[in-house]
């Protein structure tokens, strides 16, 4: 008996191909190149020797999943249970948050004081502020070293949430000592940990302006890439309390709830850094999106008491993957504009609410604004439909 199961598993595995829809495939680290993943949802960066690039193709992840599914017609919706009446998690003490202080010398007087009008906090400075659930929805300026690692890891075998972090490691620390993950190992050799201390584990995503990752190149530098380099300076704009956190599962949400999402790069290596729009693209095919407006043009229509802090052109489709809270359809593009008040309300306020805009890219239109922290009450269903292979024969020779 033990046999027949294994020539079965073995048949399943070397004859089952199922198509990985574009929203479900995890990218590898060479398909992605030096910039972020566009596609909503995804991880923006996954390691070359990870889980992807072991098995070497989606057709992998196929053979994987067609065990799971059977080779047969399939579309599975998850429904996991309702939140509880509390409504969004509150993070009580942020999951990237560590005990004890960064050690090594601090960056000495060449963080701003100010980025687009926004007070520059300190990494311990934003993460006592984002304690308790505080300023959840607002945008803060964070100045840091930034550090990325990406290992090679094991598949974890759940679905991971678009706010949590698996098989990347990145780490805004108030030192370079702190954000220091890799250090040279002999002579070819490369020796990494997890970070300690006080720290932030920034989330780039699709809408994000700028790249943290281009700034660990050698030539952002002038030098050679390696562990032997220094982790950059950079100012971060960002915010925790992000809808996405409704579309992890109940037992992370809290830690989705406070993740710390970046909006823009805006100050890097004592230069700052223009806001751009980030490439994004077509969920199914990969195809760049060509919006007919530009970024500067949909900040004009929103008006000049707001400033922008990110921007990006999605399918309407795809909107929900950046915020849960709007449902549309369609491959018509839309820009999702997150912006805060032009001037603060009072002296050396750290932080400022965000708004997030929805502009139609045909007519300039704006469709709908909604503030960016969520109402109290706000308890939606999750449902997710894991998988659909049509037309998939697992154990013949041809597709039925």
């Amino acid at each position: 008996m033990k046999d027949d199961e294994e020539r079965i598993r073995a048949y399943l595995r070397a004859r089952a191909d199922v198509p990985i829809p574009g929203d479900l495939r995890l990218p590898t680290r060479a398909a992605l190149g030096p910039t972020r993943a566009w596609d909503p949802g995804l991880r923006s960066r996954l390691g070359s020797g990870g889980w992807i690039g072991r098995l070497g193709s989606s057709a992998a992840v196929g053979r994987l999943a067609i065990i799971g599914l059977l080779g047969v017609l399939v579309a599975i919706a998850v429904i996991v249970r309702l939140p509880g009446s509390n409504g969004p998690a509150s993070p009580a003490s942020p999951w990237f948050a560590g005990s004890g202080t960064a050690t090594g010398s601090p960056f000495s007087g060449a963080f701003p004081t100010e980025v687009d009008g926004l007070p520059v906090l300190s990494v311990a400075q934003a993460v006592d502020d984002f304690r308790g659930g505080k300023l959840a929805g607002e945008a803060v300026a964070v100045a840091g070293y930034y550090e990325a690692f990406h290992p090679s890891c094991p598949y974890p075998g759940r679905y991971i949430g678009p706010l949590e972090h698996w098989c990347d490691t990145e780490v805004l620390a108030d030192t370079q000592t702190g954000a220091k993950l890799c250090e040279p190992l002999g002579s070819n050799g490369t020796s990494c940990h997890q970070p300690s201390g006080t720290y932030l584990a920034p989330h780039t995503m699709s809408e994000t302006s700028g790249d943290a990752d281009t700034w660990l190149t050698g030539s952002a530098f002038g030098g050679p890439a390696g562990a032997d380099q220094q982790p950059p300076a950079l100012v971060l704009i960002g915010h925790v309390g992000d809808p996405r956190q409704w579309q992890c599962t109940p037992q992370s949400q809290a830690e989705c709830a406070a993740a710390f999402v970046v909006d823009r790069v805006a100050w890097a290596n004592g230069k700052d850094v223009p806001l751009t729009s980030p490439g994004t693209g077509d969920q199914l095919t990969g195809k760049l999106l060509e919006s007919r407006m530009t970024l500067s043009q949909v900040a004009a229509r929103i008006g000049p008491a707001d400033m922008v802090v990110a921007g990006a052109a999605f399918q309407a489709g795809g909107i929900a993957t950046v915020d849960p809270r709007w449902n549309l359809a369609g491959d018509d593009l839309v820009w999702l504009v997150r912006t805060v008040a032009a001037s603060a309300s009072s002296p050396g306020q750290a932080a400022r609410p965000e708004t997030v805009w929805l502009v139609d890219d045909a007519t300039g239109k704006v469709i709908d604004s909604q503030p960016l922290k969520m109402d109290a009450d706000y308890r939606p269903a999750r449902v997710w439909q894991m998988a659909t292979a049509h037309g998939v024969d697992c154990c013949g020779d041809d597709a039925t």
